[in-house]
């Protein structure tokens, strides 16, 4: 929706000259209640080869298909995703399954641009992991949550005292949770155990 986000306000004042949102897309696939990354590409493809501008084009393009809530079977991929060293994981089987069909349609959308004239750069982002039950990451490595933001900080504090030649840490910070000075909570990753 052009107003989730505030999208229709925001992005004019970022300069962009047109906004699309999901009511654009009549007669594009879909996949479960959203756009198809297919079906969104092939919106794109349709602009381009309309475009008759002689300035550069740019777009900002938001995808739907992989966005929450796998618990749906309605308008899935028939290929189906398995996990097979794990239990009920069909949240996770649901959302690998949609990326993979993310993975085929990014396919096409790189081989319709590598045949074209005009050079383009495409960037492709992701802003934010799943939502997906812990244990399927916890299983997934091999590790519960905290350990793994745990070894995570400390790979950057080691990376960071190795590319600026420190060879000591000093003054560590104090756990919030048991101090009332604070110290450098954002560097705990932990919950109150009480």
């Amino acid at each position: 929706l052009s107003t989730n986000w505030n999208r229709n306000v925001v992005y004019p004042l970022m300069g962009f000259n047109e906004f699309y949102d999901i009511a654009s897309y009549d007669g594009y696939d879909r996949m479960r209640k959203y756009v198809s990354d297919r079906g969104d590409y092939d919106f794109i493809i349709d602009y381009v080869e309309n475009y008759d501008r002689e300035e550069d084009l740019f777009i900002f393009n938001v995808t739907m298909q992989n966005h929450g809530g796998y618990d749906t079977t309605e308008n899935m991929p028939d290929e189906k995703v398995r996990i097979t060293n794990m239990d009920n994981m069909s949240l996770a089987e649901n959302y690998l399954g949609l990326v993979k069909q993310s993975d085929l349609a990014f396919d096409y959308l790189t081989s319709y641009f590598s045949s074209v004239d005009e050079p383009t750069m495409i960037v492709i982002f992701g802003d934010h992991l799943p939502h997906i039950s812990a244990d399927f990451y916890d299983q997934l490595y091999g590790k519960k949550e905290e350990e793994r933001l745990a070894k995570e900080q400390g790979d950057c504090v080691g990376m960071e005292a190795h590319i600026e030649s420190t060879y000591g840490w000093a003054e560590p910070g104090v756990n919030i949770h048991r101090s009332p000075f604070g110290g450098r909570n954002f560097e705990y990753y932990s919950a109150d155990p009480f």
